[in-house]
C-alpha cells in the first residue's frame, strides 16, 4: 500500500501517536544497560540535546549541486544528530536557517494580525481593464546582461499584448489590461517612459505603471505589492464571489542567466497564466492557476508564475521579508529537523535542497500554495512534464487541457530506487517527509 498526501488524512490520529512517543528505541534501550552508570547516559543525552540546538539554528551552508536539468543547493550540517539517509552535512553561519532564534511559538504569533505596511495610494485598476499583471522586472547593470533583459521584457509585454487580442477576435470592443512593475537593478537602460511608451505601442489599450525601483530586491517586492492590492481589493471578501477580482504574477525569468532552458521555461509559463482558462478559469473553479502545479515538495507552480483571486490571497501571511510567513517557513524545517533527529520522520525520496524545502530564496515559490484551503488547477496535459517544458517542446494546441486539482506527483531528481524501497515498506512511507500531505 502506497501512502500519499492524498490518502495520509486518514491517519492522522495514528500519527500524532507516534510523534508522543518522543524517545527513541535506542536510547531507552541504553537505561536497560545496567553497566553504564545514569550520569553518563544523562550527560550524553544533555550532549545530544545540545548539539541539535546549535547545529539546527543557524548552522548550514549552501553546496552547488548540480542536479539533472538545473542548479540546486543543498542543505549541508556536520552535525551527526541532523542526518538522515540523504543528507550531505557540514556547517558554517551562511545558512538559509541563520538567524532563526525560537522565541514566541508558531501558534502564539499566528493568533496575531500581521501588520502590513499600507501603499501610500491605492492601486486602482481602471473600470474597463480585462486583467492585472504584477510584473517584477530585473535588469542587470552590465551591458550585455542588460540587453537579454530588455529582450526579456520586450517579448513578455508582447506576450499580455498578444492575450488582449486573442480575447478581442470576433468582438467589436477593444481590450485593455494594466501591467503592475517593480524595476530592479538598472533605470537607466529602459527607464519607465520607454517601457509605458512600449506598452502602447504593442496593444492601445496596454498601460504599463511603474510601481518602485529597487537597486537590490527579490520577488517579495513585487509578492507583497499583491498582497497588499488584494487586502484592499473591494470586490474580494474569504466568500467565493463570481465578481472576485483575479491577479497574474509574472516575472523577467532568465533576465539575469539566460539559457534555453530558462528561455523555453519563462515563455510557456507567461504564455500559460495569460491563457484565457487561467485568467477566468471554467465556472471561477480554482483559486490559482498555471502551467503546472506541484504537490512533492509542497504546493507550488515550479518556476512561480500563477493567477489568483484577491480572496484567496487575503488568507494567506505576507510575503514581507523577514515577515511571518518567513519565519514560520524556517521552523516548519527545523521541527523536520527534529523529527528527523528522534526518528517520527525520514526523508528517503528526495535529497536535503533548499528548494525543495523552501528555504533562502524559494521560500518565495512556495508562498502561493501555502494555505490549507487551496484549490488549485492546471493548464498542461498531465502528460506534459518539467522537462518538457524547459525543452520547449509544449504545443498550445495539443497539449494545453485545463484541469482541477494536482493530477501530478512525480519531479525530476527524485533518488533513484528511492520509490521502489519506500514501495516496499509501509512504514517507511507513512514517515516519509516528501509523502506529508
Amino acid at each position: 500500500m502506497r501512502i500519499s498526501k492524498h490518502s495520509f488524512g486518514n491517519r492522522r490520529n495514528t500519527f500524532a501517536a507516534i510523534i508522543g512517543n518522543s524517545i527513541p528505541a535506542s536510547l531507552a534501550k541504553l537505561f536497560s544497560i545496567g553497566r553504564l552508570p545514569f550520569a553518563i547516559v544523562a550527560g550524553a543525552l544533555l550532549y545530544l540535546a545540545f548539539s541539535f540546538a546549535t547545529q539546527c539554528i543557524g548552522l548550514v551552508e549552501r553546496k552547488t549541486h548540480q542536479s539533472g536539468l538545473g542548479n540546486a543547493p543543498l542543505i549541508t550540517d556536520t552535525s551527526l544528530w541532523l542526518r538522515g539517509p540523504n543528507s550531505k552535512l557540514q556547517s558554517t553561519d551562511d545558512s538559509p536557517l541563520a538567524g532563526f532564534k525560537p522565541g514566541i511559538t508558531a501558534a502564539e504569533e499566528i493568533s496575531k494580525k500581521p501588520k502590513i505596511l499600507p501603499r501610500k495610494s491605492k492601486l486602482t485598476p481602471p473600470n474597463d481593464s480585462l486583467f492585472t499583471v504584477f510584473y517584477n522586472l530585473f535588469i542587470p547593470t552590465e551591458a550585455i546582461s542588460a540587453a537579454n533583459a530588455v529582450e526579456v521584457l520586450t517579448e513578455q509585454l508582447e506576450q499580455v499584448a498578444g492575450s488582449l487580442r486573442r480575447f478581442e477576435e470576433g468582438e467589436k470592443n477593444s481590450k485593455s489590461a494594466v501591467v503592475y512593475y517593480n524595476l530592479i537593478g538598472n533605470n537607466e537602460i529602459y527607464p519607465m517612459e520607454k517601457i509605458s511608451d512600449l506598452c502602447k505601442s504593442l496593444h492601445p489599450g496596454l498601460s504599463c505603471q511603474l510601481l518602485n525601483f529597487f537597486e537590490t530586491a527579490s520577488e517579495a517586492a513585487t509578492l507583497l505589492d499583491i498582497y497588499q492590492f488584494c487586502q484592499n481589493d473591494d470586490k474580494a471578501s474569504v466568500q467565493r464571489t463570481n465578481n472576485d477580482t483575479r491577479v497574474v504574477y509574472i516575472h523577467s525569468k532568465g533576465s539575469y542567466h539566460s539559457s534555453t532552458h530558462n528561455n523555453n521555461w519563462r515563455r510557456e509559463m507567461t504564455n500559460s497564466v495569460l491563457h484565457q482558462d487561467c485568467l477566468f478559469p471554467p465556472n471561477d473553479a480554482c483559486d490559482v492557476c498555471g502551467a503546472q502545479f506541484y504537490t512533492r515538495f509542497s504546493f507550488m507552480f515550479p518556476g512561480n508564475m500563477w493567477t489568483a483571486k484577491c480572496s484567496y490571497i487575503q488568507k494567506l501571511l505576507s510575503p514581507e521579508k523577514g515577515g511571518l510567513y518567513e519565519k514560520l517557513k524556517r521552523e516548519s524545517i527545523v521541527k523536520f529537523f527534529k523529527l528527523r533527529l528522534w526518528g517520527q520522520l525520514n526523508s528517503t525520496l528526495m535529497e536535503d535542497r533548499v528548494d525543495y524545502f523552501g528555504l533562502g530564496r524559494y521560500q518565495l515559490e512556495h508562498w502561493i500554495g501555502s494555505h490549507a484551503s487551496v484549490q488549485p488547477c492546471e493548464l498542461h496535459k498531465k502528460n506534459v512534464t518539467f522537462e518538457t517544458m524547459i525543452l520547449g517542446m509544449v504545443n498550445s494546441a495539443y497539449d494545453y487541457e485545463w484541469s482541477m486539482g494536482a493530477p501530478r506527483e512525480e519531479v525530476i531528481s527524485e533518488i533513484p530506487n528511492a520509490r521502489q524501497k519506500l514501495e516496499e515498506n509501509e512504514d517507511a512511507q507513512f514517515r516519509e517527509y516528501f509523502y506529508l500531505p
